[in-house]
């Protein structure tokens, strides 16, 4: 093993984790919760895991009110997310989703003022396969995305998530950031003391960095260029302007999460055999000649196997570092998880 790695109970972890976010002032079902999203991450060796306990990047904010329902109508439902955390209210619209799809074949569930981050938005779309539904959902993000062409960060890292039914294993579920590298990329690299590409962000005078912390008072850059470029765009325009999230240079513009979630019941569109195409689909995808030794995966089929791997095991590995800073934060708060 790695000796910046190491190995420590799953529920010790998750305890301690939880503690550590009720102390940040959140009721123990809605820590519950926010774990829940976190360790998705984690066990699945995803940037958007505990890191951002030890980022104090968890915490209610101050005056926020409850979620409101904007507008339902039928199949759509717009709500306000109240500045309520994004891991809470986006859980809760995506079982709304699913509700609605199961009742009128298509949902779209908008949410907007939602606070801080949601987390791997895989998680979400992963459930809503579980439970029988085509999850679709794009997250609006802080704007610290240059798009292609330019050094400004005017655009979020802007996820994008699909999540499918397999009748046959686990959804298929893509995740993925818009940008090169995720902020929380960013953000674990600086505290390990590790270098980035030095393609992927800029510093704040536009120059190429592998240097997190320049990354971070610079612009990511997006992925694939002009290409990555556009998705951003499209998400940044589905979940501000279309949705009312924050929108570049307006004052909320990085306080005010957009969020845009779209169900589909495949038996409501009649195809005669979906199961049955799924599972030729996925057959020809892993029985194609591969390039070289190794397996051909289908997307969060390496973050499924290591997680599986972790659960059965009842252990994970995380960074030495991050283990100390959930523990100094436990220390200074009179945490004592065994």
């Amino acid at each position: 093993m790695n000796s910046d790695r190491l190995t420590v109970r799953l529920d010790r972890l998750r305890a301690l984790s939880e503690r550590l976010v009720e102390a940040a002032g959140f009721a123990p079902d809605e820590a519950r919760q926010i774990v829940d999203v976190m360790l998705y991450a984690e066990l699945r060796g995803n940037n958007q895991g505990l890191t951002k306990i030890a980022a104090g990047a968890v915490a209610p904010i101050d005056g926020a009110s409850e979620v409101t329902t904007l507008i339902e109508k039928g199949a759509v439902l717009h709500l306000d997310g109240g500045q309520q955390n994004g891991m809470i209210v986006i859980a809760d619209a995506a079982r709304q989703a699913v509700e609605r799809a199961k009742n009128h074949g298509i949902a779209c569930v908008a949410v907007r003022n939602s606070s801080g981050s949601t987390g791997a938005i895989g998680y979400y779309v992963r459930r809503m396969a579980e439970a029988g539904v085509v999850g679709i959902l794009m997250g609006g993000t802080p704007k610290n995305v240059a798009p292609a062409g330019s050094i400004d960060g005017v655009l979020g890292t802007n996820p994008m998530a699909v999540g499918f039914p397999n009748p046959s294993g686990a959804p298929v579920v893509l995740d993925l950031a818009t940008s090169a590298i995720a902020y929380f990329g960013l953000i674990g690299a600086r505290d390990r003391g590790e270098a980035i590409p030095g393609d992927v962000a800029m510093d704040a005078d536009g120059k190429p960095t592998t240097d997190p912390a320049a990354a971070i008072g610079g612009a990511i850059r997006a992925f694939a260029g002009h290409k990555g470029s556009g998705l951003a765009l499209m998400v940044e325009l589905l979940t501000g302007a279309l949705v009312g999230g924050g929108i570049t240079g307006a004052p909320d513009a990085n306080a005010n999460r957009g969020t845009l979630i779209v169900a589909l019941d495949p038996a409501a569109l009649g195809t005669d055999d979906v199961a049955g195409g799924t599972n030729a689909t996925l057959a020809a995808i892993k029985g194609a000649r591969p390039e070289g030794d190794g397996d051909i995966l289908l997307p969060g089929e390496r973050g499924d196997r290591l997680m599986a791997q972790q659960l059965d095991a009842g252990e994970i590995e995380i960074d030495r570092q991050l283990l100390d800073a959930l523990e100094a934060k436990a220390d200074e708060a009179g945490i004592s998880v065994n």
